[in-house]
């Protein structure tokens, strides 16, 4: 079923036919629930926020909806330009309603209102040493990090938080080195390039054979 999409290409015909095959979830949100009765409320938000309406809090509180039909059209068209020498995303073009769309990735970031304004500075730590603050434990672990170890409810929220509608993963028990990441650039006030981010999310999917799709509200 392709709904009332008109597919562009047999390129784009293939393309959804690899997708719509997946199971789709919706995205899910954080909310005020929880946090209330966990008392993290206040500081979840405060954590949330880098400034001048900057940071993930737009997001989290926009609760869009997902819809099937245009995630489908999303993910079956999309064309990632990337920079030659260092393959690094530079812009997006992809349908929605049937019309094509371009965005660069500070107007991705900007939509989303989660961008870094200092692109150009670099963020030096060793994630291990970030890790062993957060959790007492002495080295951090690609696919070995677990977010129960976490000691701070709030960094522990906030991870769970991110991985079910940031990076879309209904599985957020594991902390990716891209995820230690955002919660160091939020507890120290720096801006995240989240066009980036969803971009490599995204055309990831699309590689894919198998896993449940969860970025429909991020979509649409």
């Amino acid at each position: 079923k392709n709904y009332d999409i008109s597919l562009a290409s047999d390129e784009q015909k293939a393309m959804w036919n690899k997708v719509s095959a997946r199971e789709m979830a919706p995205s899910r949100y954080p909310h005020d629930f929880p946090l209330q009765t966990l008392g993290i409320m206040e500081d979840f938000w405060k954590l949330c926020d880098v400034g001048d309406g900057n940071g993930l809090a737009y997001m989290f509180q926009r609760k869009w909806p997902s819809f099937r039909k245009y995630t489908l059209e999303f993910l079956s068209s999309l064309k990632v330009t990337k920079d030659r020498r260092q393959n690094f995303p530079l812009s997006i073009d992809f349908r929605l309603g049937n019309r094509w769309h371009s965005l660069t990735m500070e107007e991705l970031s900007g939509i989303f209102h989660c961008f870094d304004p200092n692109p150009e500075e670099d963020n030096e730590y060793e994630f291990s040493e970030v890790w062993g603050a957060m959790t007492n434990e002495q080295e951090h672990a690609a696919g070995y990090a677990k977010s129960s170890s976490i000691r701070n409810p709030v960094l522990r929220y906030l991870h769970r938080a991110m991985t079910q509608l940031m990076f879309a993963r209904i599985d957020g028990g594991s902390v990716s080195q891209t995820e230690l990441n955002v919660m160091w650039c939020l507890l120290n006030k720096k801006g995240i390039d989240y066009g980036t981010l969803f971009t490599y999310y995204v055309d990831r999917i699309t590689k894919k054979d198998g896993g449940v799709i969860c970025c429909g509200g991020l979509i649409t």
